[in-house]
């Protein structure tokens, strides 16, 4: 969505509340303000609409959005948030009034006194965080002229009227028309020159919440923008206050940012450029603070016959940087955290003649480190807060990188119940990226890819010919027990059951058995 097609949609139905908030109370003003301008400038979909209503009190902002839709929840009320859901619309919006922020040093931003009295755009504008956030588009000409595009280009002196003489405006323009945007610490100009730049001091921004310095990370990663360096320079500083506690009244530890946020950014990073966040975490210094398990990987030495490109951490790097950008979160998390294992499990062990001009030559080991990477990057995704199901899927990810390897050896009711995992897919990904980053000196690369695909596209073929997945289920076998087996007892019998059900299929996906009624001969020939 560009600036135009925005200025279309909010004149829509949906946004019929702005317009009579306008037109019960002509002296206020409403502004779209943060992400939605941000990436309208940039032409990315933000669904989130967040307003700011100034010249108003929220009880009666709230009194007004009640005839439109429903006001569900009014508790950040006494912090001048509010959230509302138009009449007949599934999409809530939230509506705000001018805030300050005072902040208590060392503790959240949730403990911060809110001040709503007498607050101007402009006092709201210098709490937030960057300036490409700190950007509103005034609605009270978009509204009340919008069959007629130009017509909201507000003079000088209106700009400064509506920001009380120290506001800058900026005039975008759209296919037809020209939209203003109202712009007090040069975030258009930022946004245009791909910058994230803290608003004010970043000392000051970051010390009132270390959340910032994360979310710098991700907005450098989700928009691909570079950090602007004093603010870079500020992040670095106070990385520490990320995981710096504070004792509550009640003698309660809290750091002053929780595990569940630090997972949230961190995920929303990840998912938007995982190369570019590993070097950001790496040249900022927080993966000692915040992924130390990564951190260790570096001066990991690797067997040069197998890994000429460097150590486990350059390794690690080159995979993540292989994996296509639009992957899942869990194929990103898994190509990050693949072989967080090496560290623990490095062993030098000495190599044999066939390998080795020289018995005493050696070369490294790291038996099982797949097996530690699941355990460490369980450990990691529990404590910043993963949802269940994703942790699942990575660790079934990192679990079989390195199984996949010997897929052509694997019998084939083997390789079906691999290929079957909903995670598969990935999992090719992940070895094609494995592979594309281990950088062999004498050794053969990985030769087990044209198997994979070959049974990838026999289970599609079987799939789309409606062959069954299983011959037999378990109630079939039960059934077939109770007639052919004196004194089957289904409560003592559920291991024969099991282990019958597995071999009649195992047989069927080899081949061996092509029928449902050759499946049951050979059912009574073993029972």
């Amino acid at each position: 969505m560009n600036i135009h097609e925005l200025q279309e949609k909010i004149s829509e139905k949906e946004f019929d509340f702005v317009r009579g908030i306008l037109n019960i109370t002509p002296n206020v003003r409403v502004f779209l303000v943060g992400g939605i301008v941000r990436d309208a400038l940039l032409g990315r979909e933000n669904p989130d609409y967040d307003f700011v209503v100034e010249n108003i009190e929220i009880d009666k902002l709230v009194e007004i959005l009640k005839g439109y839709g429903r006001v569900t929840d009014v508790s950040g009320r006494n912090f001048g948030v509010i959230k509302f859901t138009p009449e007949g619309e599934k999409r809530q919006f939230d509506l705000s009034i001018p805030r300050t922020e005072r902040y208590q040093s060392g503790k959240r931003r949730s403990d911060a006194e809110v001040k709503t009295d007498k607050v101007t755009l402009k006092d709201d504008f210098m709490r937030r965080d960057f300036t490409v956030n700190a950007i509103a588009i005034p609605l009270n000409k978009v509204i009340s002229t919008k069959s007629d595009p130009l017509s909201s280009r507000a003079t000088g002196r209106e700009s400064r009227d509506l920001l009380e003489d120290s506001s800058a405006s900026v005039g975008m323009t759209g296919n037809d028309g020209l939209m203003e945007i109202y712009d007090l610490f040069g975030g258009v100009e930022d946004i245009q020159n791909k910058i994230i730049r803290a608003v004010g001091d970043p000392e000051e921004r970051f010390e009132e919440d270390p959340t910032r310095i994360l979310r710098a990370v991700r907005f450098a990663c989700r928009l691909d923008f570079e950090i602007e360096p004093e603010t870079f320079s500020a992040m670095k500083k106070l990385k520490g206050e990320i995981l710096k506690t504070f004792e509550k009244e009640d003698g309660t530890k809290l750091q002053r940012v929780s595990n569940e946020m630090i997972g949230i950014e961190i995920a929303k990073a990840i998912e938007g450029n995982p190369i570019k966040f590993l070097s950001l975490f790496d040249d900022l210094g927080l993966l000692p603070e915040l992924l130390p398990e990564i951190e260790k990987l570096k001066g990991v030495e690797q067997p040069i016959e197998w890994h000429s490109e460097g150590d486990a951490f350059v390794h690690t790097k080159l995979v993540v940087s292989n994996i296509p950008a639009d992957s899942s979160l869990e194929l990103k998390l898994a190509a990050l955290f693949h072989d967080i294992g090496k560290y623990d499990t490095r062993e030098p062990k000495t190599v044999n003649q066939l390998i080795s001009k020289s018995a005493n030559q050696q070369t490294i080991h790291f038996y099982g480190h797949d097996k530690v990477s699941v355990e460490k990057a369980r450990l990691i995704l529990n404590r910043y807060r993963f949802k269940k199901d994703l942790i699942e899927n990575v660790s079934w990810l990192i679990e079989n990188h390195m199984r996949i390897m010997s897929f052509p050896q694997m019998r084939i009711f083997k390789q079906k119940d691999m290929a079957r995992h909903p995670q598969f897919l990935n999992l090719i990904k992940l070895s094609e990226a494995d592979d594309a980053a281990t950088i062999p000196t004498t050794a053969k690369k990985s030769v087990f890819l044209p198997t994979v695909r070959e049974i990838v596209k026999q289970l599609e073929e079987e799939e789309k010919a409606g062959k069954p997945r299983q011959i037999l289920n378990g109630n079939e076998i039960i059934e077939l027990l109770k007639r052919e087996k004196p004194g089957f007892d289904i409560k003592s019998e559920g291991k024969l059951i099991g282990e019958l059900k597995r071999k009649v299929n195992e047989e069927y996906d080899e081949g061996l058995i092509k029928s449902k009624n050759e499946a049951l001969d050979w059912l009574r020939s073993n029972v």
